[in-house]
């Protein structure tokens, strides 16, 4: 893989890895979000968003505009953690601002804060259409990540944040059994490039998923719908898909070792993912 030439900001990502070498931490994403990557990467002003994935088309509908960024991928782990470690749908927010912050490896500054809860606010209005082609028919499924959520964050250096986020049940089930193990030092690193975190996670799913397979081709074309539906031409999307896994890589070195990227498809080896499931 090639890649952008070398900067500070992979500098600091180094560093991230060298400290999950010595403090390693394990996060969950759900499955969900790393098989078909459906957040938007750029802040829209949409309420709609709409990615396809092979027979499977996800449509993101919110009442307000849809989450989108590093930081909705970033809480979405955290919340997903959160469930997983307590058991437990019902998560609560009960904490200072610096604190909570902190916890997701983000400074606190109002400007975090803000963003932060404004994707709070996104996330539990939307709800994921998901359409899947069965025969001659389409099976439509509508997956809700909160049920209700009462939610009272305000921005402010000392302030205190206290709120409650219920999971839909059924979204909650699907954590218990299959969300997928991440690096929370890579999730938090990566939060400024959402495509990173997207491909880390897809790459994780995938080649836990490849069972028997020692190998598998995915056309580019296809993976532009997935990951990319703003980017016009084929290879500037390969090239920003590439930059992503160089990106991805620094925290798990499998990654580049068994990622091959060709003028018109992505190759994948056969190898252990970042964290194997348990």
């Amino acid at each position: 893989m090639g890649g952008k030439p070398f900067t500070a900001y992979h500098q600091n990502l180094i560093e991230q890895a060298e400290n999950q070498e010595l403090n390693p931490e394990t996060w969950f994403m759900p499955q969900l979000f790393c098989q078909l990557s459906p957040l938007p990467a750029a802040n829209t002003d949409k309420n709609l968003f709409q990615r396809t994935n092979g027979n499977v088309k996800v449509s993101v509908l919110s009442s307000e505009r849809v989450p989108a960024g590093g930081l909705v991928r970033l809480l979405l782990a955290w919340l997903t953690t959160q469930a997983k470690r307590q058991r437990s749908p019902e998560l609560a927010i009960d904490t200072s601002q610096s604190q909570f912050l902190k916890s997701l490896g983000l400074s606190n500054s109002g400007r975090y804060a803000a963003l932060l809860l404004e994707q709070v606010n996104r996330l539990a209005r939307s709800t994921f259409q998901i359409e899947r082609v069965v025969g001659n028919g389409v099976e439509i499924e509508n997956v809700l990540v909160s049920r209700k959520a009462l939610i009272s964050m305000r921005p402010g250096k000392n302030s205190s944040w206290s709120s409650t986020i219920r999971l839909d049940e059924e979204f909650y089930q699907s954590i218990l059994s299959n969300a997928v193990p991440v690096s929370a030092h890579a999730i938090k690193a990566l939060t400024k490039n959402p495509l990173a975190i997207d491909f880390y996670c897809w790459w994780n799913w995938r080649v836990h998923s490849m069972s028997r397979r020692k190998q598998i081709e995915i056309p580019l074309d296809a993976l532009k719908l997935q990951f990319s539906s703003e980017t016009k031409e084929r290879r500037d999307f390969r090239r920003k898909l590439e930059n992503a896994a160089i990106l991805a890589s620094i925290f798990h070195h499998e990654i580049f070792n068994s990622t091959l990227f060709q003028s018109d498809k992505l190759i994948i080896t056969k190898t252990n993912p970042h964290i194997a499931p348990k």
